[in-house]
């Protein structure tokens, strides 16, 4: 059992707040959750030089022997080290970068073994539910997420900080708490979030149905609003440019395409009129074909910047890409990133994957099956979204056999990616 005591977005400070004041009800938690999975060792990660890793040794001291070890351990103060697998990684080799979409931790983890990957929030809720029992439990929050959530509240408020409020509470509410009124945009569900107009969203609860409804989302529970006269798309670019960084690179979506994704919106913000047709070329096939999920978050927050000011902030748009006669060239395009619904995990019959981690853009699988596999302008592979067709299948064999680095493999079973938790 891994508890994710991480802080890895820098919107977000509820873990810290958390476990500084109620440390025992994280790890009562971790000890239900433990038991609940038959886990006999319990690893408290927190960032190098973080408070929490000053708090829980003395709240452990403070408890009695336990049957089940219960150690804290320090992870790399990285935004990605905080990712399910990346956690997982470090704890087995030092090596605190994610293991990538086709190592799922609950089937082979921490020493081999299964392992349960849960974040602090989480895990105090479950203590409280424990103890107290359902009805209690569910005496506060929406119908379909009772209890209540942690929302850090930052950047241009008067009185910033962490609150506690029922899952629901319209944002309106939960910026009163802040001292701030709910005007101008925020970014809601920290850097893998959403823009969200204040004024226009003031009675949406925060909840995840609500938020996504919205274009948000929960994420690591913040809203960080933005100072009066901010540009949406120079803070777009900013935080891109910031997650480029921050990647691990080691798959080429991470290495080139958050990079590129960056200077478009830089380029963008500064009048560029050609860098929209590039972004609107772009985001797609970075979009779900990382090692994890961090380029995904970066995907979604640009394209709702771009959806958002070309719906909703024409004139905004039209200062920076000044045009003689007509719109800007995809002012109309759906920029929404494409979506893998993780419901409808269908068997198939052979289905292509690559591991992104490992492969290194030779292309010879492209050169071997080019009527299935297309390669992005980085010499990346993008490969067919269902079966690979009976007739295409001995050649699919050869492609993924001709891989110099065995990254590609023609398998059975589900069309989809394994999802892990996303840094905390």
């Amino acid at each position: 059992m891994v508890a994710n005591c991480c802080e890895g977005d820098p919107t977000s400070a509820k873990d810290e707040v958390l476990l500084d004041r109620s440390p025992h009800l994280v790890i009562d938690g971790a000890l239900t959750a433990a038991a609940a999975v038959g886990a006999d060792r319990i690893v408290l990660a927190g960032h190098a030089g973080s408070s929490v890793l000053r708090t829980l040794p003395v709240a452990l001291s403070q408890r009695p022997g336990s049957a089940v070890t219960v150690e804290p351990v320090a992870v790399p103060a990285r935004y990605l080290a905080s990712e399910a697998t990346a956690l997982v990684r470090f704890l087995n080799t030092g090596d605190a970068r994610p293991a990538g979409r086709l190592s799922p931790v609950w089937r082979k983890g921490v020493d081999g073994r299964p392992t349960l990957v849960a974040n602090a929030e989480t895990l105090a809720q479950l203590a409280l539910l424990a103890r107290f029992g359902p009805d209690w439990f569910a005496a506060l929050g929406s119908p379909t997420e009772p209890g209540t959530v942690l929302v850090t509240v930052g950047v241009a408020v008067p009185r910033p900080g962490v609150v506690e409020v029922p899952t629901g509470t319209a944002l309106c509410d939960v910026l009163a708490c802040a001292g701030a009124p709910p005007t101008g945009w925020a970014l809601v569900g920290g850097l893998a979030g959403g823009w969200v107009d204040l004024a226009r969203c003031a009675g949406v609860g925060f909840d995840t149905e609500s938020l996504r409804a919205v274009g948000a989302s929960r994420g690591v529970g913040s809203i960080t609003v933005l100072p009066p006269g901010a540009c949406l798309l120079a803070e777009t670019a900013r935080i891109a440019a910031h997650q480029a960084q921050a990647g691990a690179r080691q798959c080429g979506p991470c290495m080139f395409g958050l990079p590129a994704i960056a200077a478009d919106l830089s380029a963008l913000a500064a009048g560029d009129r050609s860098a929209l047709g590039r972004l609107h070329r772009r985001l797609p096939i970075v979009n779900g074909r990382g090692a994890c999920g961090h380029p995904d978050g970066t995907v979604a927050l640009a394209a709702g910047a771009l959806a958002t000011v070309t719906a909703r902030q024409r004139g905004h748009l039209d200062r920076h890409l000044p045009t003689v006669g007509g719109r800007p060239p995809g002012a109309d395009a759906d920029l929404r990133p494409h979506r893998v619904d993780e419901r409808a995990a269908v068997v198939r019959a052979r289905v292509l994957r690559v591991d992104p981690i490992a492969c290194r853009a030779h292309g010879l699988c492209a050169d071997e099956l080019p009527e299935a596999i297309t390669l992005d302008e980085w010499g990346y592979p993008i490969l067919p979204a269902g079966p690979v067709p009976a007739k295409l299948v001995r050649r699919a064999r050869a492609a993924a056999a001709a891989c110099p680095v065995l990254a590609l493999r023609l398998a059975a079973g589900t069309d989809g990616a394994v999802r892990t938790p996303a840094p905390e």
